[in-house]
């Protein structure tokens, strides 16, 4: 007779066959493409089509544009995505928190800033922060913080 933990163990295993190939996950569009409209953008939320990087001065900061919904309705994003490194020396060095800040939104293009966690803003980082915007469960329009408030101390003298 099986345990309950044994099979609660069995349903936990990772299943085979629901990943995708490494190659299925296409690349980032880099450069200063325009997409303004829905139909230029495949919005799969499971997958990072339609980031397109609009412009990245430093490993700080980035501007990107990717597909998402507002309230169930789509939306293209244009982002700003920052360190919360880069959002505190913007702040004058007061302690800051990670958030996703969604600005305007008129009718299918919104604006929205994204502070977070990291060291710098990288590929990996873009992606994960779409995905993160497009599964945002009760998203609206307004400042969502989260996780702990980060306070570098300022450089020595």
């Amino acid at each position: 007779m099986e345990t309950r933990a044994a099979a609660l163990q069995a349903r936990l295993k990772p299943r085979t066959g629901n990943t995708l190939p490494a190659q299925a996950t296409p690349p980032c569009v880099v450069g200063p493409e325009r997409a303004d409209s829905m139909a230029e953008h495949e919005f799969d939320p499971a997958t990072p089509a339609g980031i397109t990087v609009l412009e990245q001065p430093d490993s700080e900061v980035a501007r990107v544009r990717f597909a998402g919904t507002l309230r169930g309705r789509p939306v293209v994003w244009q982002a700003r995505i920052l360190t919360l490194r880069r959002h505190q020396r913007e702040r004058g060095g007061t302690p800051v928190r990670a958030f996703i800040d969604v600005r305007a939104v008129e009718g299918e293009s919104g604006e929205l800033v994204v502070a977070l966690p990291v060291e710098r803003i990288d590929r990996p980082v873009l992606v994960k922060a779409a995905t993160m915007v497009r599964q945002w469960k009760r998203l609206d329009v307004g400042r969502h913080e989260f996780g702990p408030t980060y306070d570098e101390p300022p450089p020595p003298a």
